[in-house]
């Protein structure tokens, strides 16, 4: 029974560590996908605001604004 006992919490623990592994792998990806959906859901109408004051600007746009109409324009 302890032998048992002992291969089965060895098990676990390598099931675990596999996990955690895989999930060390993914979580760039996931950190990246998480904050997207975040601007997605938070910034999608204030930059959709600054849209049109943007487009009508007639100076050179600077690099944040151009990066907020392309971001827009990825996201429509």
């Amino acid at each position: 029974m302890a032998r048992k006992k002992r291969v089965s919490i060895f098990n676990n623990y390598c099931n675990c560590s596999r996990y955690l592994k895989k999930s060390e792998e993914n979580k760039t990806k996931n950190d990246k996908e998480r904050l997207d959906s975040y601007y997605k859901r938070n910034y999608r109408d204030y930059f959709g605001y600054l849209e049109g004051t943007l487009k009508d600007k007639k100076e050179e746009l600077t690099e944040s604004e151009q990066g907020i109409l392309d971001w827009l324009e990825k996201n429509k």
